[in-house]
Parts: C-alpha cells; structure tokens; sequence
C-alpha cells in the first residue's frame, strides 16, 4: 500500500545544507558547495534589507530577486512556482512585493521534493496537506528511470512488462505523483523474472497478476474508506489527530502494515495448502489429476 525508504547519508546531509541555508539566509550552492565559514553565515542573520532581525524574524522583508539569491534559483523560477501556487503569496509594501523565511523554507522543500522525482501536481498536493511525513508514503529518491531504463535494468523481456502495464501491475509513475520508474519498479520485475524461472507460465503469471491488481484495488478503495472516517462516526477531531499522527510516523506504520500485509498472505497460502492436499488425498488424486495407483508414464492423462 505504501512504500518506504530509509534515506541515505548523502542525503541526510544535503537536507543539513538545506536546513542551514533556510535558517540563515545563506545562497544554497555556497551551503552545499561549502565556500563559506561559520562567521559568515551568522553575519547574514544580522540584517535583511536594513530590518532588525534578519531572517529570523517573521516581517517579510526581501524584494524577489534577494529570495532568488537566497534560494539558488532564478526570479523566472519563483514566479512560475507562484504561478503554480507553489508558494505562498508576498506581502505588498508600496510598489515592491516582499518575501520572507516562509518562502525560502517553501523553495528549499520544493528543491527537496524535485530531487524525490516527484511531479508539480504531487508537490503542490504534499505541499497543501502540511502533513510531515506524507512523502514518505511515496517512497525516497532514487534514481529516476524510464520505460527503457527499466527495461533494461530488470532483464524483463519488453513484451511480458507491456502486458503487466496493461493489467496495471506496473502502473505509470505519474499515477502516484512520479516522473520516472525506480527502484521499486526494478524489484517488481525480476521478482516476475523469478516466477518464471521457476517454472510459472506466463499465460498463469499475466492471469494472476489481473487478480492481485484488482482486489487490491477493491481492498484498499475499503482501507482508504476507513482511514478516511467513511465506516463510522468520530469525535470531533479525533479522526484528523488519528490521521496526522499515521502520517508523522510513516517510517513504522510501513513497515508494520507490509508485515501485517505478509502475515495474512502467508498463513493464507498455507491453509489453502493443506485444503488442497487434503482433498487431493480425499479424491485419490495427485498433481494433474493422476490417481495415485497408476503407474507414472511421463504422459499426462487425457482430458
């Protein structure tokens, strides 16, 4: 239902960089490029544009080409995210429309966001819903691949993955917010390599890859009604706490459902196991239907 990533070093330390560009005002690439020191980075919290209190304070105070330093991105940037109701709107002094700490933490988010492959519509979604945690649900960055990439990546021949991108096993990345295919995607496909190494046909694997896409989809359009308070009647507020709290620690609720997930599936394989082999011993029968008292003639019985 969700994925989960656990984010790299190099990454931790770039959200660092970014973290200390927003909070002191520091261009971004001389954070991560590293050229400047200590001392001037706090010289850049003593002042902005002349108002006492720098970028601390909560007074917008920067016309839009100081914001664009700032960020690392152009003015041409800033009004195309503003465009795309990426960004909070300015306040007006005078003539001059003026910026602050709240829209340089929203460019660097962006930045983040972007590095993660997702698409606008998607960070404008995660960006609105003001849910820490939220991306998380769509996994981390990894690198982006395309249809080919992955492809060849996966060792998947090309005809078997455009069956399962028509059943919806693999489904387009901007379904979910995404740009590119990733690592997921590349797991996904060597395990249909698996099945079909170990003897599952592909007439079989395509058939049961329709049912797992469309129960699933049954199954979570029911979770999703529930999470969503649609099965019952809640205190007021208490389905809101519920749901930020579920969004605030992603990291666990992944990994605890995906085992809840795996539980249920196996225990569920298991039992219709033992039903099968019970009935096949009840009928005389084993695999294939041959009777266990005839002799094996490396033929199958005829139909």
């Amino acid at each position: 239902m969700w994925g989960l990533h656990l984010a790299s070093p190099s990454l931790f330390s770039k959200r660092c960089y970014v973290f200390l560009s927003t909070n002191t005002g520091v261009p971004i690439q001389s954070v991560l490029h590293k050229s400047i020191d200590t001392e001037s980075i706090y010289s850049h919290c003593s002042g902005c544009n002349g108002k006492k209190g720098g970028l601390l304070a909560a007074e917008p105070c920067w016309r839009i080409d100081d914001l664009a330093q700032r960020a690392g991105v152009t003015v041409d940037t800033i009004r195309y995210y503003a465009r795309e109701r990426l960004l909070p709107l300015p306040e007006r002094s005078g003539r001059h429309k003026l910026y602050g700490k709240l829209h340089l933490e929203r460019l660097a988010r962006i930045r983040e966001l972007q590095e993660q492959r997702f698409s606008l519509a998607a960070i404008r979604a995660i960006l609105d819903s003001d849910r820490p945690g939220l991306a998380e649900l769509f996994g981390g960055p990894s690198p982006g691949l395309t249809l080919d990439d992955l492809i060849e990546r996966a060792g998947t021949e090309t005809a078997l993955v455009e069956a399962l991108r028509e059943i919806g096993l693999l489904p387009d990345p901007a379904e979910f917010g995404r740009d590119a295919y990733d690592e997921s995607d590349v797991a996904m496909l060597r395990a249909v390599n698996d099945l079909e190494r170990v003897g599952m046909t592909r007439e079989v694997l395509l058939e049961l890859a329709g049912i797992y896409v469309h129960h699933f989809r049954v199954l979570q359009a029911s979770v999703h009604a529930v999470l969503a308070g649609e099965t019952r009647e809640w205190e007021p507020g208490a389905l809101f706490e519920m749901q930020r709290e579920l969004t605030e620690h992603t990291h666990e609720l992944i990994p605890a459902i995906e085992r809840v997930l795996n539980y249920v599936h196996q225990r569920t394989v298991q039992r219709l196991t033992l039903d099968a082999i019970a009935q096949a011993a009840a009928d005389q029968v084993g695999v294939g239907g041959v009777p266990f008292d005839d002799p094996p003639t490396g033929e199958l019985p005829a139909v």
